[in-house]
């Protein structure tokens, strides 16, 4: 079973959740009479400083700016009938605002072989015995059905607890579907804080329904997803046998701060020590001699930290030394590798 995130479309073009919330932020602060006069690239890094900076919730966030599309929307048209249809064109169009077409010519050997790609790959192999007989993606996009009926497998796109048809591979959007082209359905996505809010407070709503059943049933593997979302933490956790041993996988890339950025990470950390010596009135005892190998052993310490949340939430990790190498992981997946053998091998290397 395959549960789907953001990262297998990154390479596409297509935002992360994150940066879709922040690219519609900066979208609307162009036409305020404040920051309108603003560069571009001004309004976007002023838009990024301010959710990080003041730590406001993007949910919360994503709420204000959905508001002010609807509210916009009935000041031009005078009505509400077609506001949250115009509101899911707009969010389409930023979606979709630099997508790049990776496929123009094929599939190139001159470039290497795509994340989503690769799962397609998974997907196309584990139809002879139907292994992998569902597939759940957060994304809004509809990029890995594309990508299957190129290969001629039939797909059904699910966004709502409708009547289902036996035929094609099921593709769940328990956050909703906007496609790259055509009509948008009726379902709406969730977006805002209070379409979260809904997920909890519907009882038996259909989506946190549906991953919970598939989460109790198969073993999950988990590709792309930052695992930081708390509504699926909470599924997890619900799901979670007392005692028993992690039935899930999740593909993580290790913690690592590059050598270029890594002056500038020293630097925060020599400026956050001085703020603290100041706070426990303590003088400052200088830069530590090994600060790059102390920022280090907290990069290794933030693996464990994640290895060991996700083992207490049934979830082992497969780590990644880079994004790139995920291709290569999948294969082995698809060539009836076991999960444990695979992470074993990885942590030998």
């Amino acid at each position: 079973m395959l549960f789907l995130g953001a990262g297998i479309s990154l390479e596409y073009g297509i935002p992360t959740w994150r940066d879709l919330v922040v690219d519609l932020l900066f979208e609307r602060t162009a036409r305020s009479r404040r920051m309108g006069d603003l560069p571009p690239a001004y309004r976007r890094a002023l838009g990024r400083w301010l959710t990080e900076y003041f730590d406001y919730d993007l949910t919360v966030l994503a709420r204000v700016i959905r508001q002010d599309l609807l509210r916009e929307h009935r000041r031009k048209f005078g009505g509400v009938e077609d506001s949250e249809k115009d509101f899911l064109e707009k969010v389409r169009s930023r979606l979709y605002a630099t997508l790049r077409n990776l496929d123009a010519d094929g599939h190139s050997s001159e470039r290497p072989r795509t994340s989503l790609e690769a799962v397609a790959d998974l997907l196309q192999a584990s139809r002879t015995d139907h292994n992998i007989p569902v597939v759940v993606t957060f994304n809004f996009d509809n990029l890995l059905e594309l990508e299957l009926m190129q290969r001629g497998i039939v797909t059904r796109t699910i966004t709502n607890a409708g009547r289902r048809s036996a035929q094609g591979l099921p593709i769940i959007h328990p956050h909703g579907c906007l496609p790259v082209e055509g009509p948008i359905g009726s379902d709406p996505i969730v977006f805002t804080e209070q379409d979260y809010h809904q997920l909890t407070d519907v009882a038996y709503h259909w989506a946190p329904t549906t991953i919970v059943s598939l989460l109790r049933q198969y073993t999950v593997l988990f590709v792309g997803l930052s695992m930081a979302d708390p509504h699926l933490r909470r599924l997890l956790d619900a799901c979670r046998t007392p005692g028993g041993i992690p039935q899930h996988w999740h593909v993580q890339r290790r913690h690592t701060v590059s050598q270029p950025q890594m002056d500038v990470v020293k630097n925060n950390v020599e400026r956050y020590a001085d703020q603290w010596a100041i706070r426990l009135g303590a003088e400052s005892e200088g830069i530590p001699i090994d600060l790059e190998e102390a920022l280090r052993s907290t990069l290794r310490q933030a693996d464990t930290y994640d290895r060991e949340v996700l083992e207490s939430m049934g979830t082992k990790t497969i780590w990644l030394e880079e994004f790139s190498d995920l291709p290569q992981l999948l294969d082995r997946i698809s060539s009836d590798v076991d999960p444990a053998d695979e992470a074993a091998t990885r942590r030998e290397r």
